[in-house]
This record gives C-alpha cells, structure tokens and sequence, in this order.
C-alpha cells in the first residue's frame, strides 16, 4: 500500500496499491459497528506531586529562570505515572 485514506464517520476506507492506481474502497468495520468516543477531558491531568518535586529540584538549576514559572504551575494531581506505564507495556 502506498496510500491510505480514512474519512470521519465512515465505516469504510480508501487505498492505493501504487502511486499511479486509482482509489479502491473497502468496509472494514461491520455496519453493526457503534463508534463511541471516550469523554474529552475538560480539566488538566495532572502530574504525580514527588515526580514533580524530582524535576524541580534537579533541574532548576540547569533551566533558565524564565522556564521556572512553567513547572511550578503544573497541576498535580494523584494519578499513575505513565512513563512508568509505559515502560511496563514496552517491556512486555
């Protein structure tokens, strides 16, 4: 496949098996398929307290002062650190 193109909302998709091909259509989900989006998230996430002490601490002194103000007003929040999610789900 050189090319592929999706469409908002449709249940099919387009594709081109070289560059001088026409567009071929296919339905790759079943039409009893009900797209439901998960909720957008309408406040920040947050970051882990100790996370952010961390890098406060030992890179404020290698960041210039006009960047101190960005870390001190992340919002904290008690939630899973995701790099260390991350790391878990890559090693698997």
């Amino acid at each position: 496949m050189v090319s592929v193109m999706f469409t908002k909302g449709s249940q099919k998709l387009k594709y081109k098996n070289d560059f001088c091909s026409d567009l071929i259509e296919v339905q790759f989900l079943p039409s009893t398929f009900e797209l439901q989006e998960e909720p957008q998230r309408t406040t920040p996430r947050g970051f882990p307290p100790q996370k952010k002490q961390e890098i406060i601490t030992n890179l404020f002194s290698l960041t210039l002062g006009t960047r101190h103000a960005f870390w001190n007003n992340l919002p904290e929040s008690i939630v899973k650190d995701l790099a260390i999610q991350h790391e878990k789900r890559a090693s698997l």
